[in-house]
């Protein structure tokens, strides 16, 4: 008996110990989306000001992926570019997700590879932080049709 009651307490110990993000998935599934909206970053004092557009492919498990980024608009924004991809982009909360191993490049050198935490509310994928090397960086990217997370 005594076998039994320590299998089920292990068994429960797994599964309190479960990944917790694994809860979370991005909505609706198998759909394809395009975030698009205003996009900053500042390295080595100097700052750009574009139009970010991400394209971003949610599977049948609500498991996301960023497969292909852009930047366009301002001086220097065509400069802009990205390595690595694709990124896996994984809800982290109701109201949260990460991008791993986001990488973008510039003449003025290198931001990235790093994971860059964001926010997802009313469709909007946000970030407003420093980045790896990059002093600022700035997306408020609005995305179509509208993504959200679900527990």
């Amino acid at each position: 008996m005594k076998s039994i009651l320590n299998i089920a307490a292990v068994g429960m110990l797994i599964v309190g110990v479960a990944d917790p993000a694994a809860a979370f998935k991005f909505s609706p599934a198998k759909t394809r989306y395009i975030a698009a909206g205003p996009s900053t970053a500042t390295l080595n004092g100097v700052t750009l000001t574009c139009t970010g557009k991400f394209h971003v492919v949610v599977n049948k498990a609500g498991k996301g992926k960023i497969t292909a980024v852009s930047f366009s608009g301002g001086t220097g924004c065509g400069t802009v570019g990205v390595a690595g991809l694709p990124w896996a982009f994984t809800a982290t909360s109701a109201s949260t997700a990460t991008i791993t191993n986001a990488d973008f490049t510039s003449k003025g050198g290198p931001c990235g590879p790093a994971n860059m935490p964001v926010s997802l509310g009313g469709g909007v994928i946000g970030y407003n932080a420093a980045f790896d090397q990059c002093s600022h960086v700035g997306l408020s990217l609005t995305t179509r049709p509208t993504l959200t997370i679900t527990p």
